[in-house]
């Protein structure tokens, strides 16, 4: 399974508001974690898989404007 979601905000940080925040969690975060109990009992029963996390260079940056 790859996660490759990931949405980020164009506010400012005093600009910006909780749910702001709770958006860029939910879709990063707790996407991937909802995901990955979808797909494990999977790959238990597999034997086999794998659960990769992608990210963006805006995780490094930023993203957005500052």
């Amino acid at each position: 399974m790859i996660n490759n979601a990931g949405v980020s905000q164009s506010q400012r940080l005093m600009d910006s508001t909780q749910a702001d925040y709770d958006l860029v969690m939910d879709v990063s975060v707790r996407g991937s974690f909802n995901m990955a109990r979808a797909v494990v009992p999977h790959m238990r029963s597999r034997r086999s898989g794998s659960i990769v996390c992608m990210g963006s260079v805006a995780a490094q940056r930023g993203g957005g404007i500052l």
